[in-house]
């Protein structure tokens, strides 16, 4: 259910940390608005923390502030301006149909990551960036990952991949001046061309190596591989699914024995930048959800839900990370590794 907003701060909040919203203004004596509810809840109910609703005949100075005359209206934030309204008419309200069409209007289809020719990631459609720590047991290895930042929304960045910048997690231009060789070298076959499947009893893990970005996840409790082997356990299968959506390149996915289909966590498109704490080291930019990657030669790379992309320069799998990170000791500036 979406969240009901209960205060004009409580909305200037949310419209503040949310890169794209869609918010109702509705009426409890408006039939009309009661009749739409139900719709609204139906096609925003997989994205919550991206949509709210505005009660007016209790908070009517939301509704002025963005000049609702009908109830029920549809308005659609990106970087808390409006994008895009629905305004509902007298005595007709609004359809399932007219909201459908307003979202998949809204759709963040524009968003892309280009690589430029020995230069930065050029990130478009203003897609939101963060940064997250690896958290480790008191052995040393990963178990959760924590998101310590968050970055202010902006249309278009360009993020360092030579290493160098003395303005890190952005370009500053210095791969010019060092003459940075950013030739992507990674292969160019799809995830599933390169990897193997280790079999379970209850348990499908997909592995490709190629992708592995050394985050280590997969260590815990014996290691993904061996848990796969022991997945008519349903606590073992458990953490060997945990292991597989913990990792940020994407090397490892579970599929589910019954239906073959892949076992993934739900990420909104974003970018994160990663920090192990524990080891001292910065670690790749982790892509989420689907974005687009297009290489300096124009071609696209497979659209996947989780990938990382090398951001110390060092890498022997370009545009991807290969965990050079981790051998060269490379460092962000993030305090919580120096």
């Amino acid at each position: 259910m979406s969240k009901i907003i209960e205060s004009e701060s409580d909305l200037d909040k949310m419209l503040s940390e949310c890169s794209r919203i869609f918010v109702l203004f509705y009426a409890s004596w408006c039939p009309y608005s009661q009749r739409f509810l139900p719709i609204f809840e139906k096609y925003t109910k997989n994205d919550e923390k991206n949509s709210c609703r505005v009660l007016t005949d209790e908070i009517e100075s939301c509704a002025e502030n963005y000049s609702i005359k009908v109830v029920p209206t549809v308005i659609f934030f990106k970087n808390g301006k409006i994008a895009k309204r629905l305004d509902g008419i007298a005595g007709i309200g609004l359809n399932e149909k007219q909201f459908v069409e307003m979202i998949d209007s809204c759709k963040i289809s524009d968003g892309k990551i280009k690589i430029l020719i020995d230069g930065p990631y050029l990130v478009s459609g203003a897609i939101p960036l963060a940064k997250e720590k690896v958290v480790a047991d008191q052995d040393g290895i990963p178990i959760k990952w924590e998101r310590v930042e968050e970055y202010p929304i902006q249309e278009t960045y360009a993020l360092c991949r030579c290493g160098q910048s003395k303005n890190k997690p952005y370009c500053d231009g210095t791969h010019t001046k060092i003459g940075f060789d950013g030739t992507e070298t990674a292969d160019r076959k799809n995830y599933i061309d390169q990897a193997e499947a280790i079999k379970g009893p209850n348990l499908i893990m997909i592995d490709a190596e190629n992708y592995c970005a050394t985050a280590r996840f997969c260590h815990r409790a014996g290691g993904t591989w061996k848990l796969t082997e022991k997945s008519d356990d349903p606590k073992l299968k458990e953490i060997a699914i945990e292991e597989a959506c913990d990792c940020p390149s994407g090397r490892l996915v579970a599929l589910d024995k019954n239906t073959g289909k892949p076992i993934e966590p739900k990420f909104e498109p974003s970018i994160s930048l990663t920090e192990a704490p524990y080891r001292k080291i910065s670690g790749p930019l982790w892509v989420k959800g689907n974005i687009p990657i297009e290489s300096a030669n124009g071609t696209m790379y497979e659209k996947r839900n989780r990938v990382t992309l090398c951001r110390c320069g060092k890498s022997k799998n370009k545009p991807f990370c290969n965990g050079t990170h981790f051998s060269i000791g490379f460092k962000d500036g993030d305090p919580s590794i120096e």
